[in-house]
C-alpha cells in the first residue's frame, strides 16, 4: 500500500537574501526561483519518500533546493554538505527523524489546493488526508469548535481528543480560526471556505491490508495480534512501516510484532507462531519476500 504523506507548516513565507546555511538558518523561509516557499530545517531528515532520480548532487542546500522546485512531484529535500554533496528529491514528508548531519528544506503550503489530496502525517502510524472545499456537517464533538492559528493545529487538537476523526477548519488571517473536530464521518458537502482533513491510522483502519515496502516484499498488516516465539531481535522504531523495513533488512525475518512508542520495540521474528490477541501490538507477517 503506497501512502503519500506531506507535512506542511502553514506560516507566511520570507525570501532568503543570503546562502542558506546551519544552523543559522533554521526555521527560515527560502523562496525559490518560481516563487514557492521552502522551510529550512536543520539537522532533520524526514527518511523515505525519495524520488527514482534522487540523489543528486549540489553544492549547496540553494541548489538542493533549487532542483527540488525543478522536479514535478517534489515537497521536501535532504542535503548533505559537500562539495558536491548528496541531494535527497523526496515525493512525500515523512516523520522527522534527528540527524546532525543533514540540511533538510520543506516545500510550504499557503493555500489548501496547494495540498489538496494529500496525507499530512501527525506520527509514525497516523495520517490525515486533506479535502479542501469539502465539509462533512454534523458529528461535533461536546468541546467543539476550538479557535488554532492554522490547520496543523487543528490537526494537532484532533489528534489529542480521543474519538475525533475529521476535521473543518476556516482560516481566519490575522488571527485563530474555528476548528470543528468531528467524532464521525458524515456525507461531504461543498463550501470553499473549509479546510477539511480526515484521520486515518494504521490500526485499525488498515487491518487486514497488504503493505508494499520499497523492496517490493508484502505483509498482511494484523493490528492487536501478537504471534509468539520465534524471536531474532528487538530494535527500536517510530512506527509499524519502520518495523517493517528492519524485518527486510534482518535476514530470516518473517514477522513483526510492534509495541507504538516514540520509539517503540519492534519484534523481529523468525517463524509465525501461534495467533494471540494483544491490544498493545501491532502486527504484520511476511506474505511475500523482497524483489530488489
Amino acid at each position: 500500500m503506497y501512502t503519500s504523506t506531506l507535512f506542511i507548516s502553514l506560516a507566511a513565507a520570507a525570501t532568503a537574501s543570503a546562502a542558506l546555511s546551519c544552523p543559522d538558518s533554521d526555521g527560515t523561509y527560502f523562496t525559490a526561483s518560481s516563487g514557492v516557499s521552502y522551510k529550512v530545517e536543520c539537522g532533520v531528515d524526514h527518511v523515505g519518500g525519495d524520488m527514482p532520480n534522487s540523489p543528486v548532487w549540489a553544492s549547496t542546500l540553494d541548489d538542493c533546493i533549487a532542483e527540488c522546485d525543478s522536479t514535478s512531484g517534489c515537497v521536501d529535500v535532504s542535503w548533505v554538505p559537500g562539495t558536491p554533496g548528496p541531494c535527497y528529491l523526496k515525493s512525500s514528508v515523512q516523520s522527522p527523524s534527528a540527524n546532525s548531519g543533514v540540511w533538510g528544506a520543506v516545500r510550504n503550503g499557503n493555500t489548501c489546493a496547494s495540498i489538496d489530496g494529500t496525507t499530512i502525517a501527525i506520527s509514525g502510524d497516523t495520517f490525515y488526508t486533506v479535502e479542501c472545499g469539502e465539509d462533512r456537517i454534523g458529528g461535533d464533538m461536546p468541546n467543539s469548535p476550538v479557535w488554532t492559528s492554522d490547520f496543523n493545529s487543528c490537526l494537532a487538537a484532533c489528534e489529542n481528543n480521543p474519538g475525533c476523526v475529521d476535521v473543518s477548519y476556516i482560516p481566519s488571517s490575522p488571527g485563530q480560526g474555528p476548528c470543528y473536530m468531528k467524532s464521525s464521518l458524515q456525507p461531504a458537502f461543498p463550501n470553499t471556505h473549509i479546510w477539511g482533513a480526515k484521520r486515518t491510522s494504521t490500526c485499525p483502519d488498515l487491518d487486514g491490508t497488504t503493505y508494499q515496502t520499497s523492496c517490493g516484499s508484502t505483509y498482511q498488516i494484523q493490528c492487536y495480534v501478537d504471534h509468539y516465539g520465534g524471536l531474532l531481535d528487538t530494535v527500536w522504531t517510530s512506527s509499524l512501516k519502520s518495523c517493517i523495513s528492519a524485518c527486510d533488512t534482518e535476514t530470516g525475518c518473517v514477522d513483526v510484532s510492534y509495541a507504538p512508542g516514540n520509539p517503540g520495540p519492534c519484534y523481529l521474528k523468525n517463524s509465525i507462531g501461534g495467533a494471540s490477541n494483544n491490544t498493545g501490538i501491532l502486527g504484520a507477517k511476511q506474505l511475500t519476500a523482497c524483489t530488489s
